[in-house]
């Protein structure tokens, strides 16, 4: 935990997307207890996406992780993601999309965790 979906419109190399992943990975790390050699990052890249119908060069970014999560942590982690996407991907803060997904429960390990235990 956590895990991280990425999809964007700018189609990378095999190298690039490892280096990006990595980077991620680390500053998911802003967020107390989140740690980098636990985070699961999925990247799919060249993907069309439509924006009013048209297709435009854009990203959109889901993070999950369990609750309870500091809400500055999160909006830290996110400002941190704008400008990796603006210097790796050449995607301006308004191309860029991103969600937090808080869960109550998260399977690993052979069991269910809940959030707090």
């Amino acid at each position: 935990m956590p895990w991280i979906h990425l999809s964007t419109s700018r189609k990378l190399t095999p190298q690039a997307k490892a280096e990006l992943a990595d980077e991620i990975g680390y500053l998911v790390e802003i967020i107390a207890g989140k740690f980098h050699r636990k985070t699961m990052v999925r990247i799919d890249d060249g993907c069309d996406i439509y924006r009013g119908g048209e297709l435009v060069p854009c990203a959109f970014m889901e993070t999950r992780i369990m609750v309870p999560n500091d809400w500055d942590q999160q909006v830290d982690y996110v400002d941190k993601l704008y400008d990796l996407f603006e210097k790796k991907l050449d995607l301006a803060p308004t191309e860029v999309y991103f969600n937090m997904v808080e869960v109550p429960s998260w399977g690993s390990r052979g069991s269910l965790h809940k959030a707090g235990q």
